[in-house]
């Protein structure tokens, strides 16, 4: 075009320029626009525009003002629409206090009038940069100049003050706009059904959507998403359902984002069968899964061990013509190293690194945590050291990684020269850091140590958060200092969560002091929390422990009352708890209902049961217990087996004994130390030292060695027993051999 004599037009100028931005090659239609001023081609008021949305996409809105000023010096006249676009650019670039000084020297020197327009730019920055007050007094300034607002900038306030969850001053703002009869529009209303979603507050949503509907304004598909993402987020994935099936009859189209979010509520929830069956009805509705489908697919076939259809997932993304991201890679190595897959994840990233892909620290960190996890801590740390070869830098998460690892194998000496060597390759550590340390040391029962890492969070400008609390108070507890614990619960300076107070309440229950665990509970609801099942459960166990059943079951009731489901170790609390008291019937009835009710059996309830009648002398009943397992779908453990020839043993019946041993064998289930303890303290009690003395050589022959508790009843025998303390001592030989 620069060759045309005479130039071209500016309007083709413009015209070209304007493609170049629909085509996003901003840096191309910079550099064009340089051109053209360079060769003397008029521009005018059309070109400026273009030019300066050009220099904020690419995240260089201060470039535009030296071409604002030429524009000037032209005497082009500049609207607040002009404006607007530097000041919408330095917002997005989160250069806050450069567009304020823009907005105050438009006003300050009349540039161009200062409309709704302009204050509404603003007022909606500050509220996507969460600066709600300032957006406030900006707002107020606006309508003190007689500047009225509009639905945009009233919208924008209503979701900065629902991010804060300020909803009194929300209602307020809804009354003001009605009142001056600037009606709420489906954008101001998705502004809160999204932030009460965010907030867990789905119920209160679906209030709101009923209001809009009052106000006849009609839900579109962001407010169902809204509203399903909320469902989903809290585990509610049927209802979630119910509000995409109903889109259809209210002439809502479902989107992509629609069936992602319900893919993604099914893998969470690991229903992964009505997930697929989605993603395939998505193609017959015309809906192309994106890659984020696919990754929430990945994600959820992983979790339910499904690697295969997974691997086959990730080779039909890329025949469909889309490209893994980040998210992609990371769900396939961390899937594949979940499953034991190592091997497999490391031929991945060799592919990726083949293929000169885009490798991403992240992926080493997958890796090494996995080396980590099994036992491999030396490869991890030669991994570590060999980032840099690769053009790789080590940050925060992979250093985190390594020092795990280090603490989980009891190397926290180990893992505390990782974390000083941090500040050589500057990477600050985390607040993550210093809670595995403290964990670390409070695991190899080094307090001390973790008192002083606890106390040197503040000398690098971190604050204790409510986890390393709880990794202090629980450290504490499990070193024997539950004075220490409950003092560092009284020091907190931030809010106790749920957790906090179960570590105290376990506690308590572990030392009897049961009153203090009850205030503890009552307490809990006073600061707004709600006890979970972890809570329920360290009380029931806390009360039987001291003989109050009758409030134990009271408690158990309230449990179910509240919407918690009883889990595995709700009901082994019950039942221990019932048998141990002289229960036993009550136990029963217990069972019995959840067979009745069809609930989820285990076999540990009925080694629970076993176990009391066994040493309530009812052996008979215990054996048809056990005989009973196979008739409910269940298969006896070694624990099962060694309650019943604890039985035995205890009435003499040996023979009962061994062929139990010998069954429990060709089931393929083989003793562990405390079934041979059993068996040989069984002999001891009954003097039968010939069948212990031939018992410990078949102990011995299979790699297996009696217990220290053993050992003590020999030594208490040789002394008690003169007349057989030969054969005694002649056991005691056959052991240390």
């Amino acid at each position: 075009m620069t060759r045309i004599k005479p130039f071209p037009s500016v309007k083709k100028f413009n015209h070209l320029l304007t493609r170049l931005v629909d085509l996003r090659e901003h840096p191309t239609a910079i550099g064009l626009f340089k051109d053209i001023c360079n060769l003397g081609v008029p521009v005018n008021n059309y070109t400026l525009p273009i030019v300066l949305k050009s220099y904020c996409h690419c995240s260089r809105a201060d470039y535009g003002f030296p071409v604002l000023g030429m524009f000037f010096k032209r005497g082009c006249a500049l609207s607040a629409v002009t404006f607007s676009i530097p000041l919408r650019g330095l917002f997005m670039e989160n250069k806050i206090n450069e567009a304020l000084e823009l907005f105050l020297k438009i006003a300050r020197e009349d540039l161009c009038e200062v409309d709704t327009l302009l204050y509404g730019i603003v007022i909606e920055g500050l509220c996507k940069k969460m600066k709600i007050d300032t957006a406030l007094k900006v707002f107020d300034e606006m309508c003190d100049k007689g500047i009225s607002p509009n639905v945009i900038v009233y919208s924008s306030l209503i979701r900065g003050l629902c991010s804060l969850s300020r909803w009194e001053q929300v209602s307020l703002l809804l009354e003001e706009m009605i009142g001056l009869k600037i009606y709420p529009n489906v954008v101001t209303f998705n502004c809160i059904v999204d932030a009460l979603c965010k907030k867990g507050l789905v119920d209160k949503a679906e209030d709101v959507l009923l209001m809009m509907m009052q106000h006849n304004v009609i839900p579109d598909v962001v407010s169902y998403n809204a509203l399903m993402h909320g469902y989903c987020s809290q585990r509610r994935v049927d209802e979630a359902r119910k509000i995409f099936d109903s889109m259809t009859s209210r002439n809502v189209a479902p989107d992509i984002r629609s069936c992602n979010i319900m893919i993604n509520g099914y893998c969470t929830m690991t229903k992964i069968d009505d997930a697929i069956h989605l993603f395939l009805e998505m193609h017959r509705k015309e809906l192309r899964p994106d890659v984020v489908t696919y990754n929430s697919l990945l994600k959820g076939l992983f979790r339910v061990g499904r690697c295969s259809t997974a691997l086959e997932l990730f080779d039909e993304l890329q025949v469909v013509g889309l490209k893994p991201n980040l998210y992609t890679y990371c769900s396939l190595l961390n899937g594949l190293c979940l499953h034991q897959h190592v091997k497999r994840a490391f031929l991945l990233l060799d592919e990726l690194e083949r293929k000169g892909e885009d490798v991403h620290i992240t992926y080493y960190s997958i890796l090494m945590d996995a080396l980590c996890r099994d036992g491999k801590l030396g490869t991890a740390h030669a991994m570590f050291n060999d980032l840099h070869l690769i053009g790789l830098e080590p940050n925060v998460v992979t250093y985190n990684i390594l020092i795990t690892g280090c603490c989980r194998n009891g190397l926290v000496e180990e893992a505390l020269k990782v974390f000083d060597s941090m500040s050589s390759k500057n990477v600050a550590p985390d607040i993550w850091s210093y809670n595995i340390l403290i964990d670390g040391f409070c695991a190899m029962k080094m307090i001390d140590n973790a008192m002083h890492m606890f106390n040197d969070l503040h000398s690098r400008g971190l604050e204790h958060d409510v986890v390393t609390y709880n990794t202090l108070i629980k450290g504490c507890y499990r070193n024997g200092l539950f004075e220490e614990a409950r003092k560092v619960f009284n020091s907190m300076n931030v809010a106790p969560d749920i957790h906090s107070y179960n570590i105290l309440i376990d506690g308590y229950c572990t030392m009897k002091k049961i009153d203090d665990a009850i205030h503890l509970f009552v307490e809990i609801r006073r600061k707004g929390l709600m006890p979970n099942l972890v809570t329920y459960n360290s009380l029931l166990q806390g009360l039987f422990c001291v003989g109050r059943c009758s409030t134990a079951l009271e408690l158990f009731d309230e449990l179910k009352v509240v919407g918690l489901k009883p889990n595995f170790y709700t009901y082994c609390s019950l039942l221990n708890g019932l048998c141990q008291n002289q229960h036993l019937r009550q136990a029963f009835l217990l069972l019995d209902e959840l067979v009745r009710k069809g609930e989820d059996l285990h076999v540990s309830y009925y080694n629970i049961l076993m176990n009391a009648l066994c040493r309530g002398g009812k052996l008979r009943a215990a054996e048809a217990m056990f005989n009973e397992l196979h008739s409910r779908g269940l298969e006896p453990n070694v624990v099962t087996y060694t309650i019943l020839i604890q039985g035995y043993c205890r009435n003499g019946l040996f023979d009962e004994a061994r062929n139990l041993l010998l069954e429990m064998e060709r089931a393929s289930l083989m003793p562990n130390a405390i079934t041979y303890a059993v068996m040989l303290r069984g002999y001891l009690t009954r003097q039968k030292y010939e069948e212990a003395a031939k018992f410990i050589e078949e102990m011995n022959a299979r790699g297996f060695c009696p217990d220290s508790s053993v050992l003590s009843m020999l030594l208490d025998l040789r002394e008690k027993v003169e007349d057989s303390s030969i054969t005694v001592s002649k056991i005691i030989r056959s052991w240390r051999r």
